[in-house]
């Protein structure tokens, strides 16, 4: 059929009992000669391409340049054109973060695939003479030998095939409903039992949970009487070792006073006392005042404490009153003025003090005064990057308000970046992965660019060449279809006359009717009811963007609606949704 035009194919199946009675009858006639040169021009197709047409979701059809029938298959193309625009819109509905849950309808790709049943009936099951009559009239074993009526004969088997073929097609759907309806039967038993199963599972993990959840509350009450417990038990704790450490500061502080008391007592009283200094290390630590090197922690206080308290020292007073305290602080005193009066020699270096004193104030005021200026000038430089900074702000959340959204969140951003991605896929056969919408466009230009700088270099001669080929081959398509037309007209004419020769006479009443036979038909072709234009008014006018992107990258023919390849019709949904 790719090979040529003309060319006429009836595929008889082998395995089919039925026609062996039409196969004999066949056999003695011409026409298994004319079949048999036509089945050598037949172009054998693999099983794989054949079965990929039907699925329009994930597998391209055949492209309809490669097909030379157009106006037989016409139809065909409308319908793959409107099964086009369907997908499109049901993966357009799909949200981005749910197209992994898309399931794929490909039966051929698929783990497990159940043998198709053999219960096949055909026309020949209903009608077992279906092949061995044309037109009412039975085939004879020997058939006149003429060009034309072997083509008649070849046309009118070539329908009744087709006709078979589809009845055959018919009947079938009665069994594959059945058997999906059994399959559906069996897919909704499974999906009651398997939410059985998960609502049992929930119930028993709900108890489950429930005993987890007294259990965690029993431990809580437990926990919170243990903390309780424990916090009163650490304040008690914390109060009696701030009340020794308290202790402790005092009686150091009295053993600071008691030392200085001793060192002020006169040397024949201290001659005599000297167990109660060794007793207490007055004279091993002399002015130490306490302060050592060691970290004194609670516990080697604590056990300071103790030693001290098991073996008391009852100290020794050479101060008894206090006027003999008062007496030792005024000689003090006496001997500090006399030992001043000697320093008076330091009177003009304390003048000379006294005016640097002065001269460092001044110096303090004038620098105190330059820095009240500084700090004024910094606040007037802080006002004004403050409103700067203000400014600066507005700016900002005017430009991410404005052209930032615009250019990234606005929606026909975001259509623009679906269109690029369906345009990738359209054009690479693969999805972009981890690409924004910079690298798609310009990898979409450079493939633009090749295609245009191809498009290029094709010379003139070339495209007249292949021009003039074409009107060639269609001037030779009419020359056939003319001589065809001529031959049908004259086997028409002598067909009317073998009948008037070979008549019966049969009754007046009883005469069989004939259909008059149309001498416009043409053989091997088919006609079609042109399809009526659909005429779409359109609201809104194109672009040139909008033009260029319908004829380069979609289906789009003038006279159709472009919304449905714009998809204008979802700007309101897309506004919502922002």
């Amino acid at each position: 059929m790719a090979d040529d035009c003309q060319s006429i194919i009836i595929n008889i199946p082998k395995l089919r009992v039925c026609l062996k009675t039409s196969k004999e009858l066949l056999k003695t006639s011409t026409v298994p000669s004319i079949l048999k040169r036509i089945n050598q021009k037949r172009l054998k197709k693999s099983s794989k391409t054949l079965s990929q047409k039907y699925f329009s979701m994930e597998h391209k059809p055949t492209p309809v340049n490669s097909l030379r029938r157009g106006e037989i298959l016409l139809s065909y193309i409308m319908y793959t054109k409107k099964q086009k625009q369907i997908n499109k819109k049901y993966k357009l509905r799909i949200p981005i973060n749910e197209k992994y849950k898309t399931v794929q309808t490909n039966l051929q790709q698929r783990l497990f695939i159940e043998d198709p049943p053999n219960e096949v009936y055909t026309a020949i099951d209903i009608d077992e003479k279906f092949f061995n009559y044309v037109s009412g009239r039975h085939l004879k074993t020997r058939i006149p030998i003429f060009k034309s009526l072997k083509t008649a004969i070849a046309d009118i088997l070539r329908i009744k095939a087709e006709i078979g073929y589809r009845n055959d097609a018919i009947l079938n759907i009665d069994i594959n409903h059945r058997n999906e309806m059994i399959m559906y039967e069996e897919s909704v038993k499974k999906c009651m039992r398997q939410a059985k199963y998960f609502d049992s599972f929930i119930y028993e993990d709900y108890i489950k949970s429930k005993s987890f959840l007294d259990k965690w509350d029993k431990l809580k009450n437990l926990l919170q009487l243990k903390e309780a417990e424990l916090q009163s038990f650490a304040s008690e704790q914390f109060t009696i070792i701030s009340r020794l450490m308290g202790l402790d500061y005092l009686y150091r502080v009295q053993q600071k006073y008691g030392r200085f008391l001793y060192y002020l007592s006169p040397p024949t009283w201290r001659s005599q006392n000297r167990e109660f200094a060794r007793s207490v290390e007055i004279e091993a630590k002399g002015f130490d005042l306490g302060n050592s090197n060691e970290d004194e922690t609670f516990k080697v206080i604590f056990e300071q404490m103790q030693n001290q308290s098991l073996n008391p020292v009852h100290p020794v007073l050479y101060f008894s009153e206090l006027h003999d305290l008062m007496d030792i602080f005024d000689g003090i005193e006496k001997h500090l003025l006399h030992h001043f009066d000697y320093l008076t020699h330091l009177t003009p270096q304390r003048n000379i003090h006294r005016e640097g004193i002065k001269y460092l104030k001044n110096s303090i005021t004038q620098e105190s005064t330059f820095v009240s200026n500084t700090v004024r000038r910094f606040e007037k430089y802080l006002e004004f990057e403050n409103e700067r900074c203000e400014q600066m702000k507005q700016k900002f959340f005017s430009i991410i308000n404005g052209l930032f959204y615009n250019s990234v969140g606005a929606p026909d951003v975001l259509r623009l970046f679906v269109h690029l991605e369906f345009c990738y896929e359209r054009v690479h056969s693969e999805r972009p992965m981890n690409m924004d919408i910079i690298s798609m466009a310009k990898s979409l230009e450079g493939m633009y660019m090749d295609y245009c700088y191809r498009l290029d270099y094709v010379h003139n001669d070339a495209v007249k060449s292949a021009v003039t080929k074409a009107l060639n081959e269609e001037h030779q398509k009419l020359k056939t279809a003319k001589n065809a037309s001529r031959e049908l007209r004259l086997f028409n004419r002598l067909e009317k006359r073998l009948q008037k020769s070979h008549e019966v006479i049969i009754d007046k009443f009883c005469r069989p009717i004939i259909p008059p036979i149309s001498l416009k038909i043409r053989p091997n072709k088919i006609e079609h009811q042109k399809p009526e234009s659909i005429v779409v008014k359109v609201e809104k006018p194109l672009t040139d963007s909008e033009l260029e992107y319908l004829k380069l990258f979609t289906d789009w023919v003038e006279g159709e609606n472009p919304d449905m390849y714009l998809h204008r019709n979802d700007e309101d949904e897309d506004s919502k949704l922002l």
